[in-house]
């Protein structure tokens, strides 16, 4: 698990409905890429999210953020080859991701 990730591997794997542990290298680098990716669409450092050590603990993120990071996981689990439904746009989420977290997005100022 690594400082900046939302979810955790378990929490990832039950949802997704893995039954063992054989992808988990792969699941720990989409959850790595989509924790990143969702904490600079909200313009976020996630510190609201970390522990004393200085890293995101997942205990501490809201469920809607945990259910759009694993959303996020699948999508990009599911299609990495493609952009299957046209579901990804140049510098945004998957619609799906987005809707999801729309509302505690911090708007960029200029």
């Amino acid at each position: 698990m690594s400082l900046n990730d939302l979810v955790t591997i378990a929490e990832t794997r039950h949802s997704l409905r893995y039954n063992d542990n054989d992808s988990d290298t792969r699941l720990s680098l989409l959850i790595g890429a989509a924790s990143v990716s969702i904490l600079r669409w909200l313009n976020s450092d996630g510190d609201e999210y970390r522990n004393t050590n200085g890293d995101i603990e997942p205990g501490n993120v809201p469920d809607d953020i945990k259910v759009a990071t694993i959303l996020f996981v699948g999508i990009m689990d599911r299609n990495t080859d493609s952009n299957e439904g046209g579901i990804y746009k140049s510098d945004y989420l998957p619609e799906p991701v987005e809707s999801i977290l729309h509302s505690r997005r911090m708007p960029t100022l200029a």
